[in-house]
């Protein structure tokens, strides 16, 4: 059936063409622990589909990701790590230009285009929209020649129901955006009314679930259409199922953007398949699948695509852990199913008669899939015996080990494991090869060099067992504009420079107080008795490894920011399935300095790695352009955008877009930009501050900065212990 498949489907398989067809699907917040298929089977998510996929694939069990969204998304389209590329963080709605990825990197759709390839993002783009392109910066700083998708995070929960449930106070009621159990009237924007769906199969169609109100204040489905529907309002965001859909088409510089009904994981599969079926017969094409899902907010999939269909009583975290969980559950288990269906039509893969999947042979089609995880898992959806403290974000195992998986026409021994060490800016490397771009021509190499290493050697010859022999990740924090943004109180975590917005703050089950209440997560420690269970946000993160040694470089973890300083050292044993992870834990962590010879040759060469990458990319205060150097070109990047000021989501619309000659990252290019650059003024930055830059050093280079800063520099913090 495949074979035959295949042979109608000529754009999808391949005929005639000598270069292959390249399927990218990323995952969002799925951690390795959450893959039965890499041995981990406590999963809770069933995952056919997928694992069907690694019956034909290399699995890469030593994979790693950054520890969020952004980050690695960039990893992936520059094959450059986050401290060069200066985007260590995920970009939320009002963070400043700086933080998202610069139109001045090289970008793999722009080195595709060059070997006549097609390139194609379907789903959560997440690499910045805050800059000077706006919703257009899909097609004009990524280079993509179509993006169809989200721009950012999915939008909150409707807890309303479409304006219809709301309590006195004015909140809404239903906590997963729609009644959780029974059948009622479906209610459409065109004005039609039908009965007898559930409540997340109307969503899923477009429809809003009709609601009644009984005699008690409360709210239940109604079960005819008789009340009409002129009370719902269908303009409100209500997370996976209404939101604003954008599209942007190189060389375009608009974009469209329109607000969209439906499911979002079930869109994103089927303007994947679309696109893909539109490409003219032999042109060879690369495809990004980023499904949104399944990041916050949790919100039940449609009752027809989880696998299984245990009942879910609510969403809210922290207050319905485990409702939550399952909600987490069936966005995984859709977004399995929905990827199957897309490979179905396709002709990459067909189900038999018992509703098995089987993935077609990759040599037939002509047709590279990769399977990605974009960081760990969040906290309160990791699996045990893994460890929900040291997930998502943080820079520990559980935040950046993630399934990975390869299978394409050239894979020898297929539905095999790799131990090798793998980084998701190695992707980068591998799909620029398979293209067949030739790096070391299109890459200066001197301002932009390139971190991802070649994994082919690991898909061709199952005797090679290493490509490379250190492993990085890192993450940090991103900047608002001045006085905009607040602290976020998650359990004793606080966040205060990556969730900006109340919404983005109870999303994640957190209590939000504003700027002008604590303007960083050390006042509101100072001003609540100092607790001693607090953990501020790391302002920057470093980890580097070796397969069995580790090393953390945690900066501005504690208040007062004096004390900000933590070295963390592991020897990590061989992780065994599905019990022995072989994380970080207090019997695996090495105190400082290790006195074992062997330990404390691992530590300092570790250490001395990790120096010389972070002198290896030093900052420039007053470089926009990332070209090393500050210069008349960003003199005049600063004179062209003179007055040009941050976008404030609710606040000043009309002031325009952000700007990456914005230097001093408070939000508008003013004299302080100018001064920035005039004072650090320099034909190279060689030698100059590595970032970040302490409080000190940023006074020396000029005034007006808003970047994060830190009292003791990353090179004397990593220099203590050894």
């Amino acid at each position: 059936m495949i074979s035959s498949l295949c042979a109608a489907a000529t754009i999808v398989c391949g005929a005639g063409n000598s270069a292959p067809n390249i399927l990218l699907i990323v995952w969002d917040d799925l951690g390795v622990d959450q893959t039965a298929a890499f041995g981990w089977t406590h999963a809770e998510s069933q995952m056919p589909v997928f694992e069907a996929i690694c019956d034909r694939s290399v699995r890469f069990t030593d994979a790693w990701a950054m520890p969020e969204c952004t980050p690695t998304r960039v990893c992936l389209m520059t094959g450059r790590y986050p401290m060069r590329t200066r985007t260590i963080a995920p970009c939320t709605s009002g963070m400043v230009t700086g933080v998202q990825m610069n139109p001045a990197e090289t970008t793999l759709p722009s080195l595709l285009r060059g070997v006549g390839y097609d390139t194609a993002m379907i789903g959560k783009y997440h690499l910045g929209e805050n800059g000077p392109s706006g919703p257009a910066a899909p097609s004009t700083d990524c280079q993509l020649d179509w993006f169809t998708g989200s721009l950012n995070l999915p939008p909150s929960i409707d807890t309303t129901v479409g304006g219809q449930a709301v309590d006195a106070s004015g909140d809404g009621l239903f906590t997963c955006g729609a009644p959780m159990t029974g059948a009622g009237a479906c209610c459409f924007s065109d004005g039609g009314c039908s009965t007898d769906w559930d409540p997340f199969d109307c969503m899923s169609m477009g429809g809003v679930p009709l609601l009644h109100e009984v005699d008690d204040g409360q709210f239940i489905l109604a079960q005819t259409c008789a009340a009409g529907c002129e009370d719902v309002d269908f303009g409100l965001d209500n997370a996976y199922y209404r939101w604003t859909e954008t599209s942007a088409v190189y060389p375009a510089e608009e974009a469209i953007q329109a607000f969209t009904s439906g499911y979002q994981t079930s869109r994103i599969a089927d303007h994947s398949r679309e696109w893909i079926e539109s490409r003219p017969d032999g042109a060879p094409w690369f495809c990004a699948m980023t499904f949104t899902a399944s990041h916050t907010p949790l919100q039940p999939a449609p009752p027809s695509l989880p696998y299984s269909d245990e009942v879910i009583a609510g969403c809210t975290i922290p207050d319905d852990i485990i409702g939550a969980r399952r909600s987490f559950v069936e966005m995984t288990e859709a977004m399995d199913r929905e990827t199957g269906r897309m490979l179905t039509d396709l002709g990459l893969g067909s189900y038999d008669a018992a509703g098995v999947f089987t993935l077609a042979d990759p040599s037939d089609t002509n047709t590279w899939i990769i399977v990605l995880g974009d960081n760990g898992s969040l906290g309160y959806t990791v699996m045990p015996p893994f460890s929900p403290s040291q997930a998502k974000a943080t820079p520990y195992q559980t935040g950046v080990w993630v399934p990975l998986t390869v299978a394409g026409p050239g894979v020898a021994q297929p539905d095999r494991d790799s131990g090798a060490m793998v980084n998701v800016v190695d992707l980068f490397v591998l799909v620029a090869e398979l293209a067949g771009v030739d790096l070391d021509s299109e890459i200066d190499w001197a301002i932009r060099p390139l971190d991802g290493r070649s994994i082919m050697p690991l898909l061709t010859d199952p005797a090679i067992d290493e490509v490379r022999v250190l492993n990085h990740a890192e993450n940090g924090v991103g900047n608002f504009p001045v006085g905009y943004g607040g602290v976020c109180i998650i359990g004793s975590q606080c966040q205060d420079y990556l969730l900006a917005t109340e919404s983005g703050c109870s999303d994640n089950g957190g209590t939000w107080y504003t700027y002008d209440q604590y303007e960083d997560c050390c006042a509101y420690w100072d001003a609540n008795g100092e607790p001693d269970d607090f953990v501020p946000q790391s302002t920057h993160s470093w980890a580097i490894r070796t397969r069995h040694h580790k090393l953390i470089m945690r900066l501005g973890v504690s208040c007062p920011r004096e004390t900000s300083c933590v070295l963390e050292f592991y020897h990590l044993p061989e992780p065994v399935p599905p019990n022995l992870t072989g994380i970080e834990s207090d019997t695996t962590r090495i105190d400082l300095p290790p006195t074992d010879p062997i330990d404390l040759a691992a530590f300092t060469a570790l250490q001395t790695a990790l120096v010389e990458f972070i002198e290896s990319e030093p900052y420039c205060l007053g470089d926009s352009n990332r070209d090393r150097a500050v210069n008349t070109t960003d003199l005049l990047g600063v004179l062209g955008d003179w007055g040009n000021e941050q976008i404030v989501p609710g606040e000043n619309p009309a002031e325009g877009q952000g700007s990456f000659s914005d230097m001093t990252q408070d939000g508008i290019v003013d004299v302080n930009d100018l001064l920035a650059v005039i004072t650090n003024w320099t034909d190279s930055c060689d030698g100059t501050t590595p970032w970040p830059p302490t409080k000190a050093q940023q006074a020396s280079m000029g005034p007006g900065w808003n970047i994060p800063f830190y009292n003791e520099a990353p090179m004397e913090c990593l220099l203590k212990g050894g």
